[in-house]
């Protein structure tokens, strides 16, 4: 199995724990908690405050992830004009596919995997209450498997840190890309 295979397997997987619905694990994963999914196999939509918060931290994190400035910016829907939404690559049949060994070569589709899972992670910056033990746990094996792909000992969680075990997975199997 290919490191960015074995790489984007072991954080769905970390990140699928938190989901209380795990029948439902990759339309949750690609659209966040939200209770109204897209149930489409081929793309995926977070809406409102999701929405923000995915385009604001790959617009905050472009020097990080070297890529031109970002026009992430979510949408008003014209049918529901309050409603705030964006498109992603992170869709159910996109995670399928990279967890069974085909591997993006498109660098929008990882940082968009890494940006998906850091929100997921961060709980979409609402408050974690009772599930408090859940998200440290997850957090740790998160950090855990960030530094089996750098072959380095971080001892705090990041973005950056993510971002880095994301490339250094990818470099594993396309060494020299």
């Amino acid at each position: 199995m290919k490191a960015y295979t074995k790489f984007v397997n072991q954080v769905f997987t970390c990140i699928s724990d938190l989901f209380p619905n795990r029948a439902k694990e990759l339309d949750l994963f690609a659209e966040g908690s939200e209770q109204v999914y897209s149930s489409m196999q081929e793309y995926a939509v977070l809406r409102n405050e999701n929405a923000d918060l995915f385009c604001s931290l790959i617009t905050q994190y472009t020097e990080l992830f070297e890529m031109p400035q970002s026009d992430y910016q979510p949408i008003y829907s014209p049918i529901y004009p309050s409603e705030r939404k964006i498109t992603h690559s992170c869709y159910p049949k996109n995670i399928r596919r990279w967890m069974n060994g085909t591997i993006s070569r498109k660098k929008t589709c990882r940082v968009e995997f890494c940006v998906l899972v850091w929100c997921h992670i961060q709980n979409w910056n609402r408050p974690v209450e009772e599930d408090v033990d859940k998200f440290l746990i997850a957090r740790s094996r998160l950090l855990k498997i960030c530094n089996e792909f750098l072959h380095a000992e971080y001892f705090q969680l990041s973005l950056e840190c993510l971002w880095k075990a994301s490339c250094a997975a990818y470099e594993q199997s396309f060494p020299g890309f």
